[in-house]
């Protein structure tokens, strides 16, 4: 339907009013509306009832958006979440072309908290467009959509932001821990200490045990543990190496130490796993001979 508005070009604008199922609603995201809106440079808008939550994705032009008490642009191909029980405000000044929607479901409230930034770049802004058209494609041809197909298209955008959230941290923080993988890599025949992983990633001892545990789930010195057994697991299988000279290659202060460890990640001692993989492959060759 058309919508008189301040701000609105109502020859070329179009907003759609959705209801839902109610027993879907209790499990699902769920639309209250959504629209694809053509804006001048006095579209402004402060919202005050509608509870829900909003998305804009801004497909031309440029606009900005209030929450806080702090306003930041919004720009062509940025696509913004917004909790609309704070009454945020938005606009622009200069005109744009926008497609939004507001929407809810039963945990948005906890899943909003998890958002680090209420902001992000469409990348590529082709696959936002397809999510917000598939939601509106339904009402153009008169009909409403599904209720699982709007939560489907509702939780592809929502996921944008989680994918744009790991990417930032995979370019500020994985990047880092990536010197500290390497390093471990590489001398995994001495004793690492926890002080040099800090150093080598520029991080406080306790700022790297912490964050290192958020990017791994494990801590420094587990992580260490498991790529020794990694890699006494791949000499065991793939070399002729004893087990004395395996000890030392993945770093172990003596036999007894690895035997200790490796039974404690893998259930047997590194002799009977050796002896229980050759039992395997002569098994496995004896077979294959009699077919």
């Amino acid at each position: 339907m058309k919508i008189k508005e301040r701000g609105i070009l109502y020859d070329e604008s179009d907003i759609y009013f959705y209801t839902g199922n109610n027993k879907t609603n209790t499990f699902f995201y769920y639309l209250l509306c959504a629209g694809h809106f053509f804006c001048n440079g006095q579209y402004a808008v402060k919202q005050k009832t509608l509870d829900s939550y909003l998305f804009i994705y801004v497909k031309k032009g440029n606009g900005y958006i209030i929450t806080n008490n702090a306003k930041r642009p919004l720009t062509e191909g940025q696509l913004a979440i917004l909790n609309v029980y704070n009454h945020p405000s938005y606009g622009t000044t200069t005109g744009w072309e926008i497609l939004w929607a507001h929407f809810d479901g039963h945990n948005m409230h906890e899943l909003y908290k998890n958002i680090n930034t209420d902001i992000i770049t469409a990348t590529p802004p082709e696959r936002i467009e397809k999510y917000f058209m598939k939601i509106i494609y339904p009402f153009t041809r008169g009909s409403q959509p599904h209720d699982a197909i709007v939560s489907k298209y509702i939780s592809d955008i929502l996921t944008e932001f989680f994918i744009a959230d790991s990417e930032e941290y995979m370019e500020s923080t994985g990047k880092k821990f990536q010197a500290a993988y390497d390093y471990i890599n590489n001398n995994l025949e001495s004793q690492i200490q926890i002080d040099t992983l800090a150093k080598i990633t520029n991080l406080s001892r306790f700022y790297f045990i912490r964050s290192f545990k958020e990017e791994t789930g494990m801590t420094p010195h587990a992580y260490i543990m498991k790529t020794r057994i990694n890699r006494a697991i791949y000499c065991l299988s793939a070399t002729q190496l004893t087990l004395s000279e395996i000890t030392y290659k993945c770093g172990f202060s003596n036999e007894s130490a690895f035997n200790n460890t490796f039974k404690k990640y893998t259930g047997k001692t590194p002799m009977n796993y050796r002896k229980e993989l050759r039992n395997e492959r002569v098994w496995k060759k004896g077979n294959a001979a009699q077919d």
